[in-house]
């Protein structure tokens, strides 16, 4: 997904049950995000020109804002490098050390718990005493899966609780974003923490009533099969606003959520909401769904459960491999985050925030990779949504060498990155005698900011290694100067930048293809 201004439904399209994409909807998202178009003002190249600074200018990049190196991972050989030691804003390609990392040290069997327990006696059905729900962390949990806790909860016999309802999430650090620097109402950026569901969106839709005017809207937290009413976060609708242009204004009040739409919108839409709070969310979500099977909770309070707390019901999380394939695929940043979280946890003891456990797992890649020089990185979070974090192309290929020879229970590591024929771009018009590009890779997308990251096909029947970097530091910082956090921004020059990024990724790695 894009790693800032993507369409906000791409996220929320990830199945939670663990289902291959339907082919039709894998077409799509590949047309949507991965399809390489020149743009119509630009002619194609002659690739006649094998000069890699004549191409670089071609696409109309300066010749530092782009740096690559094509290897062969089974021998660490180098066949190809333009500024390999430069550091380049990475994006969404920092998911693969994040998820490299987090199998490494978690192991591909570990599996994220979600935990009911009770600190009191159990007579007749009713708990004497408190009730506590703690999470480790569980990238994926939905309401499906928080619904099933609650039938657990009535199977160990508990039909109600006569003290407290409160939620754990000191597991792991929390905030209202991943990023404060980015839009405050893009669903790519939502709060993170040890409590999560349903990747922390909620889907807020409106309809015209019979006169045309606006009616009140719809706030649900969706799950397949389960679309749970939202009452605790507010909508509120403005007749006038000093700032109308501002579609969804995130405004707090009363220590609730609360959301101002724009009286400027259309009288019928819809859209996703990031959750800012989210363990309370997963709490309150939580209440709702016990009411609906029977059980009434008081309000949640935040606490840590007391160590003489008994256990009354669990769920595990799919294990580490499967939510690691499952990040390098639909690139849900939340996810990302969360794994990398768990894993700094894992390496030190201090993990305060986002910042320090990046620093720990870049740390971790110094140590696992002494003979690389990791000069230059950065590392601002674990999903890329960043434009702060660098790394080098050099970097990147010290870490997919040594992915290359990693098995995973039994997937090799290259195979749980995400494989692309670009069938709508890469591959179009294939002459007699031309084969088809297919690679393993991992994008990522920020304005000003393009990577490219995996493994390549060629038609040697050899299997290489590479990292694409391009980008515009200038051009990025002028535009987060110019950013207004409160909305969602989609600038037609960086649009359009990313596309000329695109045609010359699909050109480079066409030509490395036959030549190798």
């Amino acid at each position: 997904m894009a790693a800032d201004g993507g369409p906000v439904s791409f996220q929320v399209r990830f199945s939670p049950r663990w289902r291959r994409p339907r082919p039709g909807l894998l077409a799509g998202l590949l047309a949507l995000f991965l399809a390489l178009p020149v743009p119509a003002q630009e002619a194609e190249p002659d690739l006649s020109l094998l000069d890699v600074d004549a191409l670089v200018a071609h696409f109309g990049f300066a010749p530092h804002q782009v740096g690559f190196i094509l290897f062969d991972p089974t021998d660490g050989s180098t066949l190809a490098e333009r500024n390999g030691d430069a550091p380049f804003l990475p994006a969404s390609t920092i998911k693969v050390p994040t998820a490299l990392a987090a199998l490494e040290v978690l192991g591909a069997d570990h599996r994220f718990r979600t935990e009911l327990l009770g600190d009191g006696d159990q007579q007749a059905g009713v708990l004497i005493g408190d009730l506590y729900l703690r999470g480790e962390g569980d990238p994926f949990l939905d309401s499906n899966g928080l619904a099933a806790l609650v039938d657990r909860l009535t199977a160990a016999g508990i039909r109600e609780v006569a003290g407290g309802f409160a939620y754990d999430a000191t597991a792991l650090p929390s905030a209202q974003a991943i990023n404060a620097g980015q839009p405050q109402d893009a669903s790519y950026n939502p709060g993170y923490g040890a409590l999560s569901v349903n990747f922390n969106v909620l889907h807020l839709s409106w309809v015209p009533d019979p006169t045309g005017a606006q009616v009140a809207p719809t706030l649900l937290a969706k799950a397949d099969a389960l679309d749970t009413p939202v009452d605790w976060v507010a909508i509120d609708a403005a007749d006038t606003r000093d700032e109308p242009w501002i579609p969804y204004l995130y405004a707090p009040a009363n220590d609730r959520e609360r959301w101002i739409l724009s009286p400027d919108l259309p009288n019928e839409g819809s859209v996703w909401l990031p959750v800012k709070d989210p363990a309370r969310h997963v709490a309150l979500l939580f209440r709702r769904l016990a009411a609906d099977r029977g059980i009434t909770l008081p309000m949640p309070v935040p606490a840590a459960t007391p160590d003489q707390a008994r256990l009354l019901a669990a769920r595990e999380s799919a294990s580490l491999r499967a939510i690691a394939e499952q990040v390098l695929y639909w690139s849900n940043n939340l996810s990302a985050e969360i794994i990398g979280l768990a894993t700094a946890r894992a390496l030190v003891e201090d993990v305060p925030d986002l910042d320090r456990s990046a620093q720990a797992l870049t740390n971790w890649l110094s140590a696992r990779f002494p003979g690389t020089d990791w000069g230059g990185l950065y590392l601002e979070n674990h999903s890329g949504l960043s434009s702060s974090s660098r790394m080098t192309p050099r970097q990147m290929e010290a870490i997919l060498s040594y992915a290359f020879a990693r098995t995973y229970g039994t997937h090799a590591f290259r195979d749980l990155l995400r494989e692309r024929d670009w069938i709508d771009g890469l591959n179009e018009e294939l002459t007699d005698g031309q084969v088809p590009v297919r690679l393993r890779v991992k994008t990522g997308t920020m304005y000003f900011g393009r990577g490219l990251a995996g493994y390549l096909d060629t038609a040697g029947d050899r299997t290489l290694g590479f990292a694409i970097f391009a980008s515009d530091f200038d051009a990025r910082r002028d535009l987060d100067a110019a950013m207004d956090v409160r909305t969602a921004y989609r600038p037609a020059a960086a649009t359009a930048w990313l596309d000329r990024a695109r045609a010359l990724e699909r050109e480079l790695v066409s030509r490395w293809a036959v030549t190798y």
